[in-house]
């Protein structure tokens, strides 16, 4: 916490010299082992610092949202792309990628805030983990205070999604979450290999009219500011093509900065796409 008191330069310089203890880190050694088997890191010193030091910004990120005004997200975060519409609907979809709670800023200008949909924070922790709910929540009313919106919890969030779409709100939603073959997918190259990404977002796109912006947020090389990406509008006809080139949007995305993705552990059993090189949604 008391990197939140300090210039944020410096404290990114702590964070990189902790980072650099990270090394022998086993979740990092365990995605640098899986991003290298995909032809996505050579460098296993260099990876798992970046891996470490970007699961560390994002925890300084909860304080600083909490503690700091929005002059932090001007001086810090850099845009690159379309500015997405401040009204009527829109589906703004990323990835667990980066450091991205202060992107969030950028999408939540919508004149109605966007709406982020997100598991129960009991679903982030293991059973019996007070100061990881604990955690949790507080980052819960983080990205509330960011993106100036309820959330809307996962359980019943396609109608729910649907009515915000209709009334012209915004909406937020990762594309990589974990579905262990349980959803309908789409089947999509990923780095020499293929994952399934799931269709939902697409059908909801699409019935709801939407326009599909995609959005990254990485450190900038090795500075202390970041990298907003956005893409879009996206083609909505079709549900497999629009979750085809979320998909190219996810490699890329990916490939631009292996170590920013969180989910490099679980890649083969979360991911695994359907038995048919595609899916029909």
């Amino acid at each position: 916490m008391g990197a939140v008191v300090l210039p944020y330069r410096l404290s990114f310089a702590i964070l990189r010299w902790r980072a650099a203890r990270g090394v022998d880190d086993p979740a990092a050694n365990k995605a640098f082992a899986m991003a290298c088997a995909h032809g996505q890191a050579s460098d296993r010193a260099a990876f798992c610092r970046r891996f470490v030091l970007y699961r560390l910004v994002d925890e300084l990120d909860q304080a600083l949202i909490s503690f700091r005004g929005w002059g932090w997200h001007r001086r810090w975060v850099r845009t690159q792309g379309p500015q997405p519409p401040t009204h009527g609907p829109l589906l703004a979809i990323t990835f667990h990628y980066g450091a991205g709670m202060h992107a969030v800023r950028a999408l939540g200008c919508h004149e109605q805030g966007i709406s982020i949909i997100h598991a129960p924070p009991e679903a982030a922790v293991t059973l019996g983990d007070t100061v990881g709910l604990w955690l949790a929540r507080l980052r819960r009313v983080a990205l509330r205070r960011l993106s100036g919106a309820e959330g809307i919890v996962i359980g019943h969030a396609a109608t729910q999604s649907l009515a915000r779409l209709a009334a012209g709100g915004a909406i937020l939603a990762l594309a990589d979450v974990p579905h262990f073959g349980q959803q309908r997918t789409v089947s999509v190259p990923f780095c020499g290999d293929r994952v399934g990404l799931t269709t939902g977002l697409a059908r909801l796109a699409i019935r709801a009219q939407a326009p599909v912006y995609v959005f990254s947020c990485a450190l900038a090389d090795d500075s202390p500011h970041r990298l907003l990406r956005i893409h879009g509008p996206l083609p909505i006809t079709d549900p497999v093509a629009l979750t085809q080139e979320i998909g190219h949007l996810f490699e890329a995305t990916v490939q631009a900065d292996p170590a920013a993705w969180h989910y490099w552990n679980i890649m083969s059993e979360a991911f695994p796409p359907p038995c048919s090189s595609l899916q029909a949604a």
